[in-house]
This record gives C-alpha cells, structure tokens and sequence, in this order.
C-alpha cells in the first residue's frame, strides 16, 4: 500500500457554524446518582462554570446528602487515578506468539484475576476490557501489535487493545475475537473449517486472508484474498449468511447482515502500515479506535456529538494529533479530569 500523505477532514451530520446547545444536566428524579455527579463534576472542572451553574449544582448538593457523597467519591477517584500506572499497560506485547495444540493453559488468566481484584480493592469500580482480560489467550496492551502463530500454520495479527480466545478440535478451527481488530490467514493445508466468532456473528473460511473488526456499535467483516461466509446471528435456528469475496466487505450488529460493499482495502489495512484511515465513520468510533492507540481514555460526555461523521488519515504513532483536530474544528470542549482521562462535551 503506497503511503499517503496525513490529512483530517470532518463532516457533520449536522450545522456546525455555531456552538451546540449544552445537554441539560440530569435532573430526574430517578437519575442515577452517579451520572448526575458525573455531569456536574465535568461541568466544574472545565474552568468555565457560570455563576448560575455553580447555584445550580449547590442546590443540588443541598437536596440530598448522598449528592455530596458521591461527588467526594468521584473526587477521591480521580485523585487516585493520578498516582497509577494506566492499567492496560499491564500486558506488555510481545512480536510474536506460537499457540500449542489443544486449549492453553490458564495460568496467564489467573494472573489478570488477581490483577483485577487488586484493582477492585484500590477502588476502581471498573475496568476496560476486564472481561477480555480474563478469557483470552492472546492480547495486545495500548499502542501494541502482535503476531500469533496458531498451530495449523494459520497467523493472526492483534491490532492495539485486542483479545482473542482460540479454540482447536478435531472437527473445527476457531478463534474467539472479544475485542479490537484482527487480519487473521487461514492456512489451506487443513481441512477443518476455521472460524472467527465476533459478538452474535461468525465468519468462516478455509483458505482466505480477511479483517475482523468489533466497532463500537457493530462488527466489520472485509476479505483480502480469497472466499469468507459470514453468518449472523450465529445461535439462532435460521441465520442469514452472505458470501464475500476479495475486496469485499460488510457489517453486521443488532438489526443484522449490512449489503456488500466493494473496497479497496484502503481503510482496512491502512493499521497494518501504521496508519488509521476512517471513512465517513462516525465520532463515536473515532474515538473507540483512538481510545487503542493512547494511553487512557477519552470519554464523550454529550451524545450528540457521537454521530458526527468523520473522514481522515494519521499516524497511529501520533494519536493526540486526531484529538487535537477533534478540539480544533468540533464544536467540542475539552476537559482533562486526570492524565488518563479526558471528558468531551458540547461548547
């Protein structure tokens, strides 16, 4: 793939030539607490509260005292989070992997258990991808990429913060992706079919090179070379299956198969190179991918502004570049609550 030259370019789904309203703060009485002091404590730390916000949120304060608790806790968190390492940086990638025949041993996951309880009695009430953490075989930290060898002669290459399970039998090849992305090449020298499972659909090959890719809101399936089927949803009695060949691709989630498209493969493998190309996507999933390449996490506190579409190229090794377009040419506000954790709301 020939490199190209780093661009952004944003297009919105709607009239950015003035600010966007600010979203109300959570006032229902049936609320969440916690949300509710969530918005409040972004509010006061972005450094531009108006005095009728600071009433607002003193009258809140006032009108149960479990408000003033769980901003404390809020507070007292973000003041830990301070003092600690980010903990996806935990796994340190490594260039290459080769997976044994059989089921692997669990020792690895034990390990990310006892990581995720000391984590719980620290007092973080959660963590990204814990679930992947402690079921996978294979995963990749922040910013990391890594080969798997698996024992057919079939590869698998992790993007940045993706798991993967794998599972050999004597009838079928399989291969779990719980989250982030992954080129996986099937060696055709085994005649077991191989599939890769991603949330309620599978996509299944016996020779072919292809890009699965969990998104935020659904999955997407493009093949480089030769044949793939994908099937969705894939324990359900009746599937809908769709056949893909090179330079093809779809997308598949909650309301089912999406068409096949033709592509180039230039938004598809543009990682593979260092590059992260998106194509009319939208904020929500600009921000899902960044969030692999840096260090933290870059939260979107207003959900209007998950759906603007966004199109551009960078430098996976530059990611705060993307975010700094994002402040530039959004109308976004951004406030950093700790090193690892920025908020983004509407100006």
């Amino acid at each position: 793939m020939r490199d190209r030259p780093s661009s952004f370019v944003l297009k919105t789904s709607q009239d950015c030539s003035g600010p966007l309203s600010t979203r109300r703060m959570p006032d229902s009485p049936h609320a969440d607490i916690d949300q509710q002091a969530l918005a409040w404590f972004v509010r006061l730390q972005s450094g531009a509260t108006s005095a009728d916000e600071r009433a607002g949120f003193d009258a809140w304060i006032a009108r149960d005292p479990a408000h003033r608790r769980a901003v404390d806790r809020l507070a007292a968190l973000w003041s830990d989070l301070d003092a600690v390492a980010d903990p996806r940086r935990i796994v340190v990638p490594l260039p290459a992997a080769r997976a044994a025949p059989g089921r692997f041993m669990p020792s690895r996951r034990q390990f990310l258990a006892a990581g995720t309880a000391a984590a719980a009695c620290a007092g973080l009430a959660y963590w990204t991808g814990a679930t992947a953490f402690l079921t996978s075989d294979f995963r990749t930290a922040t910013a990391g990429r890594r080969r798997v060898d698996l024992p057919d002669g079939s590869q698998v290459e992790l993007d940045a913060d993706t798991a993967i399970a794998v599972d050999f039998t004597t009838a079928r090849r399989r291969v779990d992706l719980q989250q982030g992305r992954a080129y996986v090449f099937v060696a055709d020298a085994d005649s077991r079919p191989f599939d890769v499972v991603c949330a309620d659909g599978v996509t299944t090959a016996q020779s072919a090179a292809f890009v699965v890719h969990r998104r935020a809101r659904d999955v997407a399936v493009a093949v480089v070379d030769g044949t793939a089927s994908v099937a969705w949803p894939r324990r359900a009695v009746s599937t809908t299956e769709a056949r893909l060949f090179a330079d093809q691709r779809l997308a598949y989630g909650p309301t089912g198969l999406g068409a096949v498209e033709n592509t180039t493969g230039r938004s598809d493998l543009a990682w593979r190179n260092g590059r992260l190309v998106f194509e009319d996507q939208p904020l929500r999933q600009v921000i899902a991918d960044l969030n692999r390449y840096r260090e933290g996490a870059i939260v979107v506190l207003d959900s209007g502004l998950l759906d603007l579409r966004i199109s551009g190229t960078f430098d996976i090794r530059q990611p705060d570049r993307v975010l700094d377009a994002i402040r530039s040419t959004l109308p976004v506000r951004s406030v950093a609550l700790t090193r690892f954790l920025v908020v983004l709301r509407a100006a």
